[in-house]
């Protein structure tokens, strides 16, 4: 992990050094391994002035978890997005 902080490869390296400040959204689950990670993260991009969305639900680092959230993604992107209905 040493080699990680700070290399060109650290999410936080390269928002510091980014000049345009893109929005950004993160969603984690509240019994995630990583969800101290994200918390330090979305604190040190909103210092760097990131506008984050930050939501956290009950939840893991699984697929399961990740596949409930991708609709709230697509509703919150910029985009024309529809929700289709589901036919199950």
């Amino acid at each position: 992990m040493d080699q990680f902080s700070g290399s060109e490869n650290d999410i936080l390296t390269l928002a510091e050094d980014c000049q345009n400040r893109p929005k950004l959204y993160d969603w984690v689950g509240g019994q995630d391994e990583f969800k101290q990670i994200n918390d330090t993260a979305v604190t040190k991009l909103k210092q760097l002035s990131y506008d984050v969305t930050y939501e956290t639900a009950p939840g893991r680092h699984e697929w399961y978890y990740w596949d409930r959230q991708i609709e709230r993604v697509l509703e919150w992107l910029p985009i024309n997005y529809v929700k289709e209905e589901r036919l199950f």
